[in-house]
């Protein structure tokens, strides 16, 4: 059974590798889109030749984010089969000294089904995992040499331009505990609410984002509202500006 282990690990990295390199794709497809919309405006004073081409240029680009949402939605199902394969209820179908040695690992801290929903600045998230505390804000340098539950917690949003102004605003954070991926710490203002969610459901039901984010897959509708559903253990290899 430790070669089954070894093996969805290896898989699971191979495709967090090809889903970052997605990503990166799809922030290069966003700026094409961008500047084919800017040449389409300066070529409005140009040859009608040059007018034609622009247009045409910016319908094949436009029409290709089809294939953008296609590239988005297609680990979704990857990830679901691998968190049920590493699901320690699933594993002791395998073998009961499997659930131990994953029981050890990722101690099942997780109510099935646990959603919650919370906004940092103007921005809506969902996570998947049990709260565990809740905390005022502290900076990122500290927060990152803290240890909970024995690991280092991987922090959402990542010290980065983007989120700048987010993390040193934000009013706390809070520890996640998840069964399978470990500890999140996530800087929040205001906790929305906590629900009992079909994840196979929600994850089916993700669409991507217009700029594409390693840690966020994409959004969720949930009674009319949007959400965006957060990975924090993807992480990226470089920093989002």
């Amino acid at each position: 059974m430790e070669s089954i282990e070894s093996r969805v690990g290896e898989i699971e990295k191979n495709l967090l590798e090809l889903e970052r390199f997605d990503i990166e794709y799809g922030r290069e497809y966003v700026s094409a889109l961008e500047n084919a919309v800017l040449l389409l405006r300066e070529s409005e004073n140009g040859p009608a030749y040059v007018q034609e081409r622009a247009k045409r240029l910016h319908s094949l680009l436009f029409h290709a984010r089809d294939r953008m949402e296609y590239r988005s939605a297609f680990y979704n199902p990857l990830h679901r089969q691998i968190t049920k394969i590493k699901d320690t209820d699933i594993s002791d179908y395998f073998s009961p000294a499997l659930r131990k040695r994953l029981d050890g690992l990722n101690p099942c801290l997780e109510k099935k089904g646990n959603l919650i929903l919370y906004r940092l600045g103007r921005t809506r998230y969902a996570v998947f995992g049990e709260l565990k505390e809740r905390r005022d804000a502290v900076s990122y340098k500290e927060l990152k040499k803290m240890s909970f539950s024995g690991s280092e917690p991987y922090i959402f949003p990542p010290e980065s331009k983007s989120f700048q102004s987010d993390i040193f605003n934000a009013k706390n954070f809070m520890i996640v505990n998840h069964k399978v991926n470990g500890v999140y710490a996530l800087y929040y203002d205001e906790i929305l609410d906590i629900r009992e969610m079909d994840r196979e459901h929600i994850e089916k039901n993700i669409y991507p984002l217009r700029r594409p984010h390693p840690n966020v897959p994409g959004r969720v509708k949930i009674q009319g509202t949007s959400y965006c559903l957060l990975r924090p253990w993807m992480g990226s290899s470089q920093p989002y500006m």
